[in-house]
């Protein structure tokens, strides 16, 4: 290199990651930090189906590809509640004058390294995936034994770069080292990304941790069939069959098992969560697209959305942060599906038995697959654990 020159490693990395997943990069070069320059090379590239750049996101005086986003197109959301990876942007960039092209989703990444691999997993893969028309978007979950302490205060969802091993049929996960956003060692040795949920403290040596795996060494693939999906149970049954009466005693009883519990619901009806008059339902009714109230308690994230979403569609949105999710509907989803029967509504069933992991009833029914008795929590729960939980683990 020459004096006063330094290697474009983030380039090549995300090319060579659009790649992987499918798509065809076209390298645009480098923009110089001035408006001019990078409204240059940025039009340059409206011909594509997605615009990625790296670097110019954060607040800094030459920090400008904001200010090219909002003068040719519309900003999305700049910066996100994660570690590494908080200074980047979204938006949609608008053909410009005397260019080509159309109108062009652009995600704007951060300049470092690591910031800029991770937040392209987070964010760009799962787009490129979805606008392939690819329906499995979340690569596989492990629970994991941690082997380090993680410091996390600054309140952020951390995702630490670990290497993942497996020992006496469990995983165990350790850092790669110093965790700098700049430092490539990090990831170069990793095959995993320990994900430690906003607002947390971290997490100590011995505690259970869920990890998105990066790649599966040699010494993992001869299990990799044996991975499942972080568990995920919906709870189905007629009007009236008390289906939501169980899920509630299922989190208390789950809660007092010391798990982590998330609860989705589906609705056919339209739904409106805001109260009439709140700033928040004024901003929906003013026309964002999305909403986020935050208070020191709860977040809440509503957006109008073009179609009923499926539940791989949902599932990003819930994070990989639970131990369990708890469903109430989605019976047409391939998701494990528990029914709940009651004899006084009729002896046929909502799904049929090839369908069901079990049946929770007050009346014995000839199915031939687990029947779970009515009112006893403790019992369904045991088998949910058992069939679900512990698979996992």
């Amino acid at each position: 290199l020459a004096p006063g020159k330094i290697h474009d490693s983030n380039t090549y990395t995300i090319a060579a990651e659009v790649s992987r997943y499918g798509g065809i990069p076209k390298i645009l070069g480098i923009g110089r930090d001035s408006v001019q320059s990078l409204t240059e090379k940025i039009n340059e590239g409206l011909d594509a189906d997605m615009l990625i750049t790296t670097g110019g996101v954060s607040k800094g005086d030459y920090d400008m590809v904001k200010d090219v986003l909002a003068g040719h197109g519309e900003v999305g959301f700049w910066t996100v509640c994660m570690k590494p990876g908080k200074p980047l942007g979204f938006g949609v960039m608008k053909k410009m004058e005397g260019g080509r092209g159309k109108n062009v989703p652009h995600l704007g990444l951060p300049g470092n390294p690591v910031s800029s691999m991770i937040t392209f997993e987070q964010f760009a893969r799962p787009a490129i995936l979805k606008m392939m028309g690819k329906t499995i978007l979340i690569k596989p979950a492990i629970r994991a034994i941690m082997e380090d302490d993680i410091v996390d205060t600054d309140g952020r969802r951390l995702f630490a770069r670990v290497s993942v091993t497996r020992r006496g049929g469990q995983y165990y996960a350790s850092v790669t080292g110093p965790q700098g956003s700049g430092i490539l060692t990090s990831m170069t040795k990793a095959n995993g990304l320990a994900v430690i949920p906003e607002g947390s403290q971290g997490v100590k040596t011995g505690d259970v941790v869920t990890v998105q795996m990066l790649d599966w060494g040699e010494e993992l693939r001869c299990n990799q069939d044996e991975v499942k999906p972080l568990p995920i149970v919906s709870i189905i049954g007629k009007s009236q069959s008390g289906k939501t009466m169980l899920i509630e005693q299922l989190i208390a009883e789950f809660k007092r098992r010391g798990y982590k519990v998330a609860a989705l619901k589906h609705s056919h009806d339209r739904l409106e969560i805001d109260r009439h008059g709140k700033d928040s339902w004024r901003f929906s009714q003013a026309g964002s697209d999305a909403v986020c109230v935050s208070s020191p308690d709860k977040f809440a994230f509503i957006k109008n959305v073009d179609h009923d979403l499926g539940i791989e569609e949902i599932m990003p949105i819930v994070g990989t942060e639970f131990d369990l999710v708890i469903v109430e509907g989605f019976r047409r989803s391939k998701i494990p599906k528990i029914e709940v029967h009651r004899k006084e509504l009729g002896d046929d069933l909502l799904c049929s038995p090839q369908e069901l992991s079990a049946i929770v009833t007050d009346a014995p029914l000839d199915t031939g697959i687990a029947q779970l008795p009515r009112g006893d929590t403790v019992a369904i729960a045991d088998f949910i654990e058992k069939n679900f939980l512990k698979a996992v683990n």
